[in-house]
Formats: structure tokens, sequence, C-alpha cells
């Protein structure tokens, strides 16, 4: 596996899914650290949240929530998964929204239109550290909006750097879009 160090993505660009790691099975536990709550569904926990919140997500969550508000969003204790089950988009992120997310894989998503983006669909500002992107259908992301990639993890090296035009090659996989 190779980390991006980082990378900066702007409108229009989507990466390819890459091959997913065996989740842990752990049941789903989201916590609200900002307002100290807790529930098993990330979808209901993101609608609770207020701006800025922080959200800690623990074994495996069922994804399909929309984010419109800044937010971050991190994993706790092995291996923390949003799972799209491979019925849904795990993540959309609005034009309203800054959000962070660290130390988690995201997986088994599908996009629910012809923008992509199974695993995220980015409209707004989203943040990756340390994420994981696997096994969803057409293009694990897709960006409409601004998106930093820093240490996430894939099996693929990033074997060019981004260029002027907004294309970088991923192994054969191609990162496209408007810089």
């Amino acid at each position: 596996m190779r980390a991006l160090t980082a990378l900066v993505v702007t409108a229009g660009s989507a990466v390819q899914p890459v091959t997913a790691l065996a989740a842990t099975g752990v049941p789903c536990h989201v916590r609200n650290v900002s307002q100290d709550t807790h529930g098993t569904s990330f979808a209901v926990m993101v609608a609770a949240a207020l701006p800025d919140d922080l959200l800690l997500v623990r074994g495996v969550c069922t994804g399909g929530a929309v984010i419109a508000i800044p937010l971050t969003i991190r994993g706790a204790g092995t291996d923390p998964t949003l799972t799209g089950r491979d019925r849904s988009r795990v993540i959309k992120v609005t034009k309203e929204a800054r959000v962070i997310i660290d130390g988690l894989r995201i997986t088994h998503g599908r996009p629910a239109s012809t923008w992509g983006g199974g695993g995220a669909i980015n409209w707004g500002s989203l943040t990756l550290i340390r994420t994981t992107f696997a096994r969803n259908g057409e293009w694990g992301i897709t960006n409409r909006g601004s998106m930093v990639i820093v240490d996430s993890i894939r099996r693929r090296a990033l074997t060019t750097t981004l260029l002027t035009d907004g294309v970088a090659s991923v192994d054969g996989d191609q990162l496209a879009g408007d810089v």
C-alpha cells in the first residue's frame, strides 16, 4: 500500500475505486463529542449534528448521509467503516458544507445518479485524512467542489503529479477535473 502525502483537487474531478480491506463486523456506534450524544445510525447522527460538531465513528455503519453543514467525522477503534452496502452512495457533501473525514474506510457505495461517486460525491469542501475508498461503484469519489487528500491509503502508487490541466494518472486510472 502507498499513502498520498498531499493532493489538492478542484471542481470536476473523480477518483477510481481501490480494492477493499476486510471489515471488522463490529456494530455501528456514532458519538457526537460536541453534543455528548450517541447512536447506532450514522445518517441519523449526521442529521442531528450542528455546525462544527465532531462525530466519532466506531464499527461498521451504513452511510447514505447528506452533509450540509461544517462537520468533522473521525474514525475510532479498529477499522471504522462507512458502507453503502452496495445499495446507495455513502456520503454526499453539499455546496454549503465544509467536511473533514479522518481515519475511516468508505466502501461498497453505489451512486444514485450519473454523477458517479459511489463512496462520496463532493459539491462543497472535503478534506480526507487517512481515509481509504474501496469497492465503490462508478468512481469511488466524484469531486465538484474543492478537495484535499492527505495520507489516504491506496493499493496503487500515484505515478504522476497533478498536472495544470487537471489530470493525474494513477496506475492507468484517471483523476480528472478542472484545476
